[in-house]
């Protein structure tokens, strides 16, 4: 089977929205269940009060919360891989190269105008030579 890149980004792009929307979905469940809770605890308390107001301010920011994880959610179920990157995608993408790769054939270092020529052997101390030696 060949490797397919964009076969690859479009997997890894459904796992992140699969996740995204998991992640949305559970705080839209913790905030609405807090806006809940405080504005039935807001119910306990005068209507001037401190613990009033904090628990009527606290329900308004959960539910605002949870009404734009909502939003999130709707907007993310739309985004499709395709859509994102058509323009970019019109040929297919080589592979990964290895980063260690024999020199190919019949290619050959041409030094340019004023470098220093290529040595034969490299120039390495006597106490290193064994380490560079190669079995001709």
């Amino acid at each position: 089977m060949q490797f397919d890149p964009n076969l690859q980004l479009e997997k890894a792009w459904k796992k992140l929205q699969d996740t995204a929307q998991k992640f949305l979905k559970g705080q839209y469940a913790f905030h609405t269940a807090m806006a809940d809770a405080h504005e039935a605890s807001a119910e306990d308390f005068q209507k001037e009060s401190s613990e009033h107001t904090h628990h009527t301010t606290a329900a308004a920011a959960n539910r605002a919360t949870a009404n734009n994880c909502a939003e999130c959610m709707a907007e993310c179920s739309k985004v499709v891989w395709s859509d994102l990157f058509k323009a970019e995608r019109a040929e297919p993408v080589a592979p990964p190269i290895s980063a260690v790769a024999p020199t190919a054939p019949g290619v050959t270092a041409v030094p340019r105008a004023g470098q220093r020529a290529f040595a034969e052997k490299p120039v390495v101390p006597t106490q290193f030579s064994k380490l560079i030696e190669i079995e001709e």
